[in-house]
């Protein structure tokens, strides 16, 4: 992040410096814990803990100024007077405001990500396709929200070539925030799908609300939208501005041909003249490259170039990646899920042909924020997975158990805990077999592929990725 004076920070956000200033603010902080010399930590209040408290802590760890309430300012001044305050009536908002200004600085193209579905690994390809121009600003973990968000912003220098932002939401009206502090040059919606009903009367409503990052668009406004999903494709054809389709299933301008899969889910696909060879599983991560090669030829990245650099991209942490451990395939999908994620990864996984007379096993935990949808839809993942063994962890995935068993000859293992799970696994599980571990966030599905790590034996050197690349399914699509 470029140095800021305190004094500075103070007039764009309309605050008031108080206790002087103790030098130039070098990067920003959420958090005390992470807060690192240079910061500026921004105390943030929510139902459950209160920032203020941590000033003291973050100061202890070098930062330079905080952004603080006016109200806690005045309770506090006198304990306070070492520190060097911005004042202000919501330090969020706040932060918000300066990230904008920060981002006004810069006529750099910057590229918002946001959809049901597959933003943080679509923001790695984009990200990756697009370094071929240079350094690229991209969002750090999932800190996509109206925190992080702001944090990456504030992250751009002169030195970046572009801004790839990933933008999440819970309720309508976010995803309009993230867009008008971010001014995006370019916006990606990945999809539509059912996630976070809960907070939405409909899922049209949901639409909608991934819809609102079509208005925050500045420049040149272009769109790259996926043409396989309806609700886009209707919203579509009324807006004003460029777009580029992406898809699988539907006939459109960046659509795969000569698609192929590997013996561990990856898959080998052409674009026109280039061939992108995806180091992640899973048939739908062809269409979140999809939409990183058009947003990389739209600016004027070489096709082949970016479907190298696509090609060299790994997946983030949990979520689908390949892993042996002593001779079983898994497939970490672990860091989070709604009905249409798990979805794919469950025809992911059907797609693989164990070796050995091996066995394909989904071990599923529940999906949080479906409302009152929610026992309906885990029975529809449960219907789906029937034709896999299905290993059902905690009290949401009993309905995928039941959704299973509704289907005759389904083969269903129910367990209310991760460990009792992980020691039927260990005891069970034989080489050759294919075990796909999915889940929200809050069900904490990966604490199964830890133990697993744990009591399997690692595979050999070298031996990570046992594939004839002779011995592809060929699947040619229209």
């Amino acid at each position: 992040m470029d140095a800021y004076r305190p004094e500075d920070i103070a007039a764009c956000v309309g605050g008031e410096l108080l206790n002087g200033s103790q030098g130039p603010v070098t990067g920003v902080s959420i958090d005390s814990r992470r807060t690192q010399p240079g910061d500026l930590f921004v105390a943030i209040t929510t139902q459950t803990n209160d920032g203020h408290q941590y000033l003291p802590a973050a100061f202890a760890c070098g930062a330079k100024a905080a952004l603080v309430s006016r109200r806690q300012a005045q309770i506090h001044l006198r304990d306070w007077d070492i520190f060097t305050l911005i004042a202000v009536d919501d330090p969020v908002a706040a932060l918000q405001c300066w990230a904008q200004a920060h981002r006004r600085r810069f006529s750099v193209p910057v590229i918002a990500i946001t959809g049901s579905n597959g933003k943080t690994t679509t923001k790695e390809f984009v990200a990756a396709a697009l370094s071929h121009l240079g350094p690229i600003l991209r969002t750090e973990g999932t800190l996509n929200n109206h925190l992080g968000v702001p944090v990456t912003l504030l992250g751009l220098t002169a030195e970046h070539r572009a801004a790839v932002v990933e933008m999440g939401m819970n309720h309508a009206g976010e995803i309009r925030v993230l867009g008008q502090m971010a001014e995006p040059t370019m916006g990606i919606i990945m999809n539509t799908g059912q996630a976070h009903l809960e907070f939405f009367p409909s899922l049209d409503a949901l639409v909608n609300a991934k819809w609102e990052l079509a208005a925050t668009m500045v420049g040149e406004r272009l769109l790259v939208l996926n043409c396989d999903d309806a609700g886009l494709r209707a919203r579509g054809a009324h807006y004003d501005g460029p777009i580029r389709w992406f898809g699988l299933e539907t006939s459109c301008e960046w659509h795969p041909t000569e698609i192929e899969q590997s013996g561990d889910g990856r898959w080998r696909f052409r674009v026109r003249d280039a061939v992108v060879d995806l180091q992640v599983p899973g048939r739908h991560m062809v269409g979140n490259a999809l939409a990183a090669l058009a947003a990389a030829d739209a600016l004027r990245v070489p096709l082949a170039e970016a479907a190298r650099r696509i090609s060299a991209t790994s997946s983030s942490e949990r979520r689908m990646r390949s892993l042996w451990l002593g001779g079983i395939l898994v497939l970490d999908d672990a860091y989070n899920a709604n009905p249409s994620s798990m979805e794919a990864a469950l025809h992911t996984l059907m797609t693989l042909q164990p070796e050995d007379g091996g066995r394909r096993i989904a071990v599923l935990g529940g999906m949080r924020e479906l409302g009152g949808m929610s026992v309906a839809l885990h029975r529809h993942v449960g219907r789906i997975a029937a034709q896999l063994v299905v290993v059902a962890v905690g009290e949401l995935a009993a309905d995928i158990a039941a959704g299973a068993r509704d289907v005759e000859g389904a083969t269903v293992i129910e367990f209310e805990t991760h460990e009792e799970a992980s020691a039927w696994l260990a005891e069970h599980l034989r080489p050759g077999d294919v075990v796909l571990v999915k889940g929200s966030r809050s069900e904490r599905m990966e604490r199964v592929i830890d133990a697993l790590r744990e009591r399997l034996e690692q595979p050999a050197a070298g031996q990570g990725r046992p594939e004839n690349e002779g011995e592809r399914a060929r699947v040619e699509m229209a």
